[in-house]
């Protein structure tokens, strides 16, 4: 083969090559496009918030601080869905604690806080094609803040004295300015410990803010025989080591509402309480809200799971 024959032949293949580069590249590039599109196309969530005060002044926020109630209205704002069926699971936890107290499974979902203390809410989303499943759980909630609510406790000062007698000055008998929402079934805590308490003859033994520690010892200081509570407070009780002692044989009555009572709240109090020689036994109460008092409660010294007793 002759010197200008091969040289003919040498750069038809270096065209081949440089051609089939071309092509590779250009495929590259394609994919590399094709990629970005379909990763543009892969469901997302955002979740967010928005509180209406009991004022009406609106908010969107994802740490949020009130007062109560305080509504809080969440969205999912999933976008790319496309055909994917969607699945959302909103998980409200108490600060402190490792289990939701409520769960809701809507895109959107709203929810009124009532109860003094920190909140977080996180959005578990699911989003199935065929075998293609995308899920927004944990492992995204760990590098994510979830959105948070805290809700003041409460704050009510009355005065110790008023003049009606048109001067302006203290006419009215009404709480003093910088009072709090009562958060904490103000109809149980006024119809049963005040108002039941004031006209059956009691002495009332008030805090302006619950504290365990100090609730326990107001029990041995003012020998307080009648309690009355949510069941978070008396978990809260049975938790400080002062709850112990003689002082429990003055309680006579103890009453509980307004919450799920847990089994094991219930039975470690009635087993302090008796053994310090007492009588009083944990009672559930249901109706604290919803009836301005209450309606139904558990009596007598046999408590039956997942009963209340008119």
């Amino acid at each position: 083969m002759q010197d200008k024959e091969k040289s003919r032949i040498f750069a038809k293949i270096v065209i081949r090559m440089t051609t089939t580069r071309q092509i590779l590249a250009f495929l590259s590039l394609f994919l590399f496009a094709g990629n970005a599109f379909a990763d543009d196309e892969t469901p997302v969530i955002n979740p967010t918030a928005t509180y209406t005060s009991v004022d009406g002044e609106v908010t969107e926020s994802a740490e949020m601080s009130g007062q109560a109630p305080l509504k809080g209205y969440f969205q999912a704002n999933a976008s790319n869905v496309g055909d994917y069926t969607a699945t959302y699971e909103w998980r409200f936890t108490r600060e402190g604690s490792t289990e939701p107290y409520l769960t809701r499974y809507e895109e959107n979902t709203e929810y009124t806080f009532t109860k003094a203390g920190s909140h977080s809410i996180m959005l578990y989303a699911t989003f199935t094609k065929g075998n293609d499943v995308i899920q927004y759980g944990q492992e995204y909630w760990s590098e994510q803040q979830p959105l948070r609510v805290t809700i003041s406790e409460s704050k009510l000062e009355m005065p110790n004295a008023f003049s009606p007698n048109g001067d302006g000055i203290n006419d009215i008998y009404k709480a003093k300015d910088g009072y709090q929402s009562l958060t904490e079934f103000h109809a149980f805590g006024l119809g049963i410990s005040v108002h039941y308490a004031l006209t059956d003859g009691y002495n009332l033994c008030l805090a302006s803010r619950f504290n365990a520690r100090r609730a326990n010892e107001y029990i041995k200081r003012f020998n307080v025989t009648f309690v009355a509570g949510v069941p978070v407070m008396f978990k809260k009780m049975i938790a400080e080591k002062n709850f112990s002692g003689r002082r429990l044989k003055k309680l006579k009555q103890v009453w509980c509402g307004g919450d799920v009572l847990p089994e094991n709240t219930l039975k470690t109090f009635d087993e302090k309480v008796r053994n310090a020689g007492g009588t009083a036994r944990l009672m559930r109460g249901y109706g604290l809200s919803e009836v301005c008092g209450a309606c139904a409660a558990k009596i007598g010294n046999k408590n039956l799971k997942r009963a209340v007793f008119i």
